[in-house]
């Protein structure tokens, strides 16, 4: 343990594996049994959801009656998401200890800090290619150039990561090229659309394919569960408390006159945010098992399927709070606003039912409700509260978040009550909650 974690920070210091496996495969060395987050990972993680939280403000500004502005929402998103990715991988897997490693993650919060600057002047307008994009495709450039850099050190300097590393900056060698070609072709129509959605998906098969090769799967370094499961929930809940800071900003105008309904709908937005809380981490339907744990140890698809579905997940924690944002400033909500309120918070807890599927869970006659019982009453929640959209606009605005209050309500009371066990005594129901 000592000889991983000096004292004092090393000008130089050769990268050392945080985990790897023996014996082929057979068993995982690591250098720490229980790995928490630091604090230089929780502050890269609100940079990233600072700047997906400014691209929702954007998107809201758009005409959603077009399928243009959602594809530019995703363009934009899944770029973002996968520098959060690759990064967070390579804290994962590798550690130095000394100044390099200091200023890689300096360097990644500028840069990504410069990346959230120029997410407005990139999705304004009306569609992709009339951006002013080139600033945005720099930043980006430049951010990944410096993640490949990484881990073209370690695979340098550590034989057994050679391979894993070497493929990974392939890919994102890759992926530089095309954005910095695309930023000299700046609103060339179908070529800018073309570069720019080639590197998404290359990175998406980079997460996806190596995985299912058996050949590379003995090269493949692996992570530190317990705290990719961390990281990953630590995204997710530093986003509840940004869609909280969203909500609960007042409009300058509506400072000069605050109404009760103000403060009626900030404590809507907390009280939907809280309940998407208990929804996510408290009432989940796998009891007191970790879902990503789990997904992560048991199989390489489980656990791609839970990666995965976090991004449909960050996305409608994040448009809610831009959502919200807007009906507390302005004390109403358009149909399209509420549409996209509706669509995001269902959006999250049917996320949160189709998380439980990478989790075997307890079996069927072990409690009061099956967990694939409590699955199809979050999906049928999701579906509702999509529905709702459908309600008239003359629907007071706080009779309509009661209704959303009052099915995310029932979802964690059909969790809590239907996950404790079937036979119980009467003393053991009464402090079963």
């Amino acid at each position: 343990e000592e000889e991983h974690t000096p004292m004092f920070l090393a000008l130089y210091r050769k990268p050392f594996l945080l985990q790897y496996w023996v014996n082929g495969r057979s068993s995982l060395e690591q250098s720490h049994d229980h790995r928490a987050a630091s604090w230089d990972d929780l502050f890269l993680d609100l940079i990233v959801v600072v700047a997906i939280g400014k691209l929702g403000a954007s998107f809201l500004s758009k005409d959603l009656t077009q399928w243009s502005p959602i594809l530019d929402y995703f363009a934009l998103f899944l770029p973002i998401w996968f520098v959060w990715f690759w990064l967070g991988g390579y804290i994962n897997r590798f550690d130095t200890g000394d100044l390099l490693h200091a200023a890689l993650i300096l360097s990644a919060v500028l840069l990504m800090t410069g990346l959230t600057v120029n997410i407005l002047p990139c999705s304004d307008n009306h569609n992709l290619t009339e951006y002013d994009c080139e600033t945005f495709a720099l930043f980006y450039v430049a951010l990944r150039v410096l993640i490949m850099l990484a881990y073209v050190r370690v695979g340098i300097q550590i034989r057994r990561a050679r391979v894993f590393c070497f493929t990974a900056a392939s890919c994102m060698a890759v992926v530089c090229v095309c954005w910095f070609i695309q930023s000299l072709t700046n609103n060339i129509g179908t070529l800018f659309l073309i570069l720019w959605w080639t590197p998404c998906a290359i990175d998406v098969l980079g997460f996806v394919v190596p995985g299912h090769i058996r050949a590379f799967r003995a090269h493949f370094i692996p992570v530190n569960v317990p705290y990719l499961d961390e990281r990953i929930g630590t995204l997710i809940i530093v986003a509840l408390g940004e869609s909280v800071v969203s909500a609960t900003a007042l409009a300058p105008g509506a400072l000069e006159d605050r109404e009760w309904t103000h403060y009626l709908y900030a404590m809507f937005a907390v009280l939907i945010a809280y309940l998407l809380k208990l929804i996510l981490f408290d009432a989940t339907l796998t009891g007191n098992d970790s879902t990503g744990k789990h997904a992560l140890k048991t199989s390489v698809v489980r656990g791609q399927c839970y990666i995965l579905l976090q991004i449909p997940l960050l996305m409608g924690v994040l448009l809610y709070g831009n959502t919200m944002e807007k009906a507390v400033s302005h004390l109403e909500l358009s149909s399209r606003y509420r549409g996209v309120l509706c669509v995001s918070v269902g959006l999250a807890v049917l996320c949160s039912a189709a998380l439980a599927l990478t989790h075997k869970g307890a079996g069927k006659n072990v409690r009061l409700l099956s967990k694939a019982v409590r699955m199809t009453v979050r999906a049928a929640v999701a579906v509702a509260l999509v529905l709702l959209c459908l309600v008239p606009d003359s629907l007071e605005l706080w009779l309509f978040f009661c209704l959303i209050v009052a099915l995310l309500s029932a979802t964690v009371l059909t969790d809590v009550i239907g996950r404790r066990p079937r036979n119980m005594s009467r003393k053991q129901r009464e402090y079963a909650i």
